[in-house]
C-alpha cells in the first residue's frame, strides 16, 4: 500500500499542499479533472477490479464507487462489453505525519475603570464648618489584556483517489480525475466515500479544472451507506 501511494502521489503532488478534511461531519475535498465527461447521465458503466487486489475491503470500496456513481444518473452495465465506460480506481494512504499549528490564548484582566463613584456624609462642626466623611467606588473595566502563544501538534494521513475511464477495449482514457485528502483518520473506509461524491461531483467540469467540493456526512450516508432516505 505506501508504494501505491507513491505511485500515485507522483501524479498529482499539488494535491497535498491543499488537501481536505473528512474526519468530521463534513469534507472539503479538491479534485481535478481531465478530458470530458458531458452527457455522463444514462452512460452504462462497470467498476473494474481494484489494481491493488480483489480482498474483501477493496470490493467494498469497489461497491462504494458503483453506488456514487448510479446516485449521479450513471446505470450499471450487465457486462463489461455492454459498458460505455470501464472505470478504474487507484487509491492510497501515506505514513502518519505530524502537523503543527500555533495559536494565541487571550489573557482576560482589568483593562481601566469606567465610573468612579463617591458616597459620604459632612457633618456640622464647632466654629460653623462642617467635617466630610465619604467613600469613592471605582467600577472596573475587563477585557484581553494579552496573550499566550500554544502549539498544537496533530497527526495527519495524506489520503488520494484516482478515477480513469475508458471505453471497453480502448487504451485511450475518456477522462480521469483525481482526489485528495488530508485528516487525523488513517482508515480509507472512512475518507473514501466523501472522496468518490466529491469526483462525482466534478463529472460536469470542464477538463483541466480544479475545484473543492463540501461533501456532508448526511450524503455519505444516503448516497454510498444508504441508511438515510
Amino acid at each position: 500500500m505506501k508504494n501505491q501511494f507513491y505511485l500515485i502521489a507522483l501524479l498529482f503532488p499539488a494535491f497535498f499542499l491543499t488537501g481536505c478534511q473528512v474526519d468530521g461531519p463534513r469534507g472539503e475535498c479538491q479534485t481535478r479533472i481531465f478530458g470530458s465527461a458531458v452527457g455522463y447521465q444514462n452512460k452504462s458503466f462497470v467498476i473494474l477490479p481494484p489494481s491493488h487486489g480483489t480482498s474483501l475491503e477493496n470490493q467494498q470500496y469497489a461497491e462504494y464507487a458503483k453506488r456514487a456513481f448510479a446516485y449521479k444518473g450513471l446505470v450499471p452495465a450487465s457486462s463489461y462489453s455492454k459498458a460505455d465506460w470501464a472505470i478504474s480506481m487507484d487509491y492510497g494512504i501515506s505514513t502518519p505525519r505530524q502537523q503543527l499549528s500555533s495559536r494565541i490564548v487571550p489573557i482576560f484582566g482589568q483593562t481601566g475603570v469606567s465610573s468612579v463613584s463617591t458616597y459620604g456624609t459632612a457633618t456640622p462642626t464647632y466654629g460653623g464648618g462642617y467635617a466630610y466623611n465619604g467613600t469613592s467606588t471605582a467600577m472596573p473595566t475587563f477585557g484581553v489584556t494579552g496573550g499566550v502563544p500554544v502549539v498544537d501538534t496533530s497527526v495527519v494521513y495524506d489520503r488520494v483517489l484516482k478515477l480513469t475511464a475508458k471505453r471497453p477495449g480502448s487504451v485511450n482514457p475518456e477522462w480521469t480525475i483525481d482526489v485528495a485528502s488530508s485528516g487525523g483518520s488513517g482508515d480509507l473506509n472512512i475518507a473514501l466515500p466523501y472522496m468518490l461524491i466529491a469526483a462525482t461531483e466534478s463529472l460536469t467540469n470542464s477538463s483541466g479544472t480544479s475545484d473543492n467540493f463540501t461533501v456532508l456526512l448526511t450524503a455519505v450516508e444516503k448516497r454510498i451507506y444508504r441508511t438515510r432516505q
